[in-house]
């Protein structure tokens, strides 16, 4: 069975959230990550929030009505030099995970921009977050990205989830041992999964 290729990530988010605690920042807001973010926050309740960063208006505005006591959502322009998370005034402490997300079109000059964009927001809350979940690392040009390579390994530890082709995921922390502590546990999920069937 082939996965929802927007949704491949939600296993190893998942248990990202659960092994920490604090504020959840999303950058690129998604049709599953989203609502999921929102939801896990609302029930997970005091000092958990999710704080979307999203580039395109319109995925901004597919997602306004979500803000809320538990959630607040940005529109962040990539062409400034500035990007409104690195304005944001973060607490010592407060962030556990970050999901990159960021989802450029089609354009080939905006792709290459995009995982440019990305490196930039990963070394920006490599210091802040307890775990930084990376979506769709299977792409090739990703990897072509300045200092992409170089940046993942300069993490402590980091895991790739590559159930589905289409859509693999990466976790990265210099603070939890993602490989054997989210891993397993996203490994014993799908194995249940396929016993139950």
């Amino acid at each position: 069975m082939q996965l929802n290729p927007w949704g491949t990530h939600i296993g190893l988010l998942y248990y990202a959230l659960e092994a920490t605690t604090g504020t959840v920042v999303e950058l690129g807001t998604g049709l599953i990550s989203t609502p999921f973010l929102h939801t896990m926050c609302c029930l997970q309740g005091i000092n958990r929030k999710v704080v979307s960063f999203e580039c395109m208006h319109t995925w901004f505005n597919h997602f306004h009505d979500l803000e809320g006591e538990y959630h607040e959502i940005y529109h962040d322009v990539h062409d400034q030099k500035v990007n409104k998370y690195e304005r944001y005034e973060w607490a010592e402490n407060e962030i556990s995970v970050v999901l990159v997300d960021g989802g450029p079109p089609t354009s080939a000059t905006y792709f290459s921009k995009g995982y440019t964009n990305r490196v930039k927001a990963v070394k920006f809350f490599k210091p802040l977050a307890k775990i930084i979940v990376l979506h769709d690392t299977q792409d090739e040009r990703m990897y072509a990205a300045t200092g992409y390579k170089e940046l993942v390994e300069s993490f402590k530890f980091c895991a790739t989830d590559k159930t589905d082709e289409c859509g693999w995921t990466t976790a990265l922390s210099d603070f939890y041992d993602v490989e054997n502590d989210l891993v397993p546990k996203l490994a014993l999920r799908k194995h249940e999964k396929a016993l139950s069937k």
